[in-house]
């Protein structure tokens, strides 16, 4: 499901939007989705908000691929569920990522390890996608306000978080009627 990326990426991109610096946002300067820390990593050196502000798209595809895509293993994901998860790994993190899908498919305990593995990848294939969706959906839901419970000053994106939610929740249901 290699091929999927791109489709993936057609929707990560316009939510994640050009270069913004919020100072109530705690990543600091960001251009495609890629924070200064995440383009630092990826080029192995410091970087300054006008690097980031010049990134190019392809460059952030490629870091996307490498730092998102690949540790969720998005090309071993039913269709439509590859794009959620990704679009949870862009936005919390692939461990995040990672034990949403673990639990929405099932798994408990230790086996919820943050970690998409065979095992995971197993469990994962006895669910409907459609359903794994509702589950992803309603747990990024909850993650999301227990962010704001948390630290009140990120209200003011909850309405944002949620809406991207649903957006990907439909968006990954396409994906799903076209495999």
């Amino acid at each position: 499901m290699e091929s999927n990326f791109s489709k993936c990426m057609d929707f990560v991109f316009p939510h994640e939007g050009g270069f913004t610096d919020d100072p109530a946002d705690p990543g600091g300067p960001t251009n495609f989705g890629i924070t200064q820390r995440t383009l630092a990593a990826w080029r192995h050196a410091d970087v300054s908000t006008e690097d980031v502000r010049d990134l190019t798209k392809d460059e952030a595809q490629n870091i996307y691929h490498a730092n998102f895509w690949n540790p969720i293993r998005g090309q071993d994901l039913p269709g439509g569920v590859d794009l959620v998860t990704l679009d949870i790994a862009v936005m919390s993190g692939t461990r995040a990522a990672a034990t949403m899908l673990q639990r929405a498919a099932g798994l408990t305990g230790a086996n919820v390890d943050g970690a998409i593995g065979t095992q995971t990848l197993k469990q994962v294939g006895t669910n409907e996608a459609a359903d794994l969706l509702d589950k992803l959906s309603a747990q990024r839901e909850a993650f999301y306000q227990g962010i704001v419970h948390s630290r009140p000053t990120s209200a003011k994106f909850l309405k944002g978080w949620l809406n991207r939610v649903h957006d990907a929740q439909a968006a990954g249901r396409k994906l799903i009627a076209k495999t």
